[in-house]
């Protein structure tokens, strides 16, 4: 049984006889009880904090130990932190455990779940097979889960899920869609990819994984079923902007790596064009305001147009994670907290990413950041219209 820890700190201020902070902010906590101490917050981790008192001696106090008041204040203090630094490279666990969940020879049923993914297969895989793949998975998780723009990804059930297919002609058969080697059913929130394009491939006598395998569609569909819980609340030009973002990062053996996810942007944005410095983008009032229904439209109707929309996108969410204002990300931090905290999309974009700018004098700031990357930005109309969305 867990001893509160506030009344040992209660005890040692009598000693001291009066609880004066050295430095920072002095604050009067509350346990479950009713008991008081004063002091200064030093630490706010997952399950606890830890509490400098007058003599300086720190002290950790489990969460469940303070009042719900005090509780919601670290909610609120975690919420409207100042957004830390984007991690140079992130990487799945070395010890990812995978749970046999189901294997049924007769039914052709086989689930394999791992801490956040569940992965049904219509044929038996070895749990080293399983650990080899599902790196990019968990890896993909982690990335979003760190960087910090505050996603809290959720997995739907405890897991997300993914079905994979022996071959491509399962997939087709399954639903897979025309031309595709996998993809993300947003409304069924699962996976669907065929075994040879994560890259495990059948020697007849046992299947493997090809370490090397370009994995770059499967990171954006990935990405988008861990940013599930935000399909509903902001608009494509992120969404699909940073799904191409991520597929643009290094990846390599259950490690994502920043270091050079400015070039890999540029090279992706300009490797249709003549030259390697220069690119269009649409123009930003039109590109913002599709809806999802918008964006497929146009994605089915045109594909260059559609082309251009994930390009524009994709340089866009890396101008506003990495070149808006001083680069520290504030901006589209503060608009991913309103649409979560329920503000309309429409206000959230207008007081966090515009603050004040036209979208003439967003895009020449666009311009000019991407120019001071030695990448010249113009932008272009796109060739559709987009009416009133809010």
């Amino acid at each position: 049984m867990r001893i509160p820890l506030l009344p040992l700190i209660l005890a040692y201020c009598l000693v001291a006889q009066v609880c004066v902070a050295a430095d920072g902010e002095l604050r009067t906590w509350t346990d479950v009880s009713g008991r008081t101490v004063e002091g200064v917050l030093v630490e706010a981790g997952e399950n606890e904090i830890k509490l400098r008192v007058a003599s300086g001696k720190v002290f950790p106090i489990p969460l469940e130990n303070l009042s719900a008041g005090d509780r919601e204040y670290l909610k609120e203090l975690k919420e409207n932190a100042p957004p830390g630094e984007w991690p140079d490279k992130v990487e799945a666990p070395d010890d990812i455990e995978v749970d046999k969940v189901k294997e049924d020879r007769d039914k052709e049923e086989f689930v394999y779940r791992t801490p956040h993914f569940q992965f049904e297969a219509q044929e038996r895989l070895s749990e080293s097979v399983i650990k080899e793949f599902c790196r990019i998975f968990e890896a993909t998780f982690e990335v979003v889960k760190q960087v910090p723009l505050g996603l809290k990804p959720q997995p739907p059930e405890g897991h997300f899920k993914t079905e994979l297919y022996p071959s491509r002609a399962a997939y087709f058969d399954a639903g897979g869609p025309t031309n595709s080697g996998g993809v993300y059913m947003g409304g069924e929130k699962k996976i669907m990819i065929p075994l040879a394009n994560l890259g495990v491939r059948n020697t007849g006598v046992r299947y493997i994984v090809d370490r090397d395998h370009d994995n770059g569609t499967l990171k954006h569909e990935i990405t988008h079923q861990v940013m599930h819980r935000w399909l509903g609340k902001t608009r494509p030009w992120f969404i699909e902007g940073i799904a191409d973002y991520m597929e643009a990062a290094e990846y390599r053996q259950g490690r994502y790596s920043f270091n050079r996810i400015r070039d890999a942007v540029r090279e992706s944005a300009t490797e249709r064009t003549s030259k390697d410095d220069e690119t269009t983008m649409f123009k930003l009032e039109p590109l913002m305001a599709l809806t999802l229904p918008q964006w497929n439209m146009v994605t089915a109707e045109n594909v260059q147009a559609g082309s251009m929309n994930y390009k524009s996108s994709m340089l866009l969410v890396y101008y506003f994670l990495h070149l808006d204002g001083e680069g520290e990300r504030a901006g589209i931090r503060g608009y991913l907290t309103a649409v979560d905290k329920g503000l309309g999309e429409r206000a959230a974009m207008e007081k966090f990413l515009l603050r004040g700018r036209s979208f003439e004098e967003l895009e020449a700031d666009v311009a000019k950041a991407w120019k001071s990357d030695r990448l010249e930005v113009t932008f272009v109309s796109p060739p559709y219209e987009v009416g009133e969305t809010e």
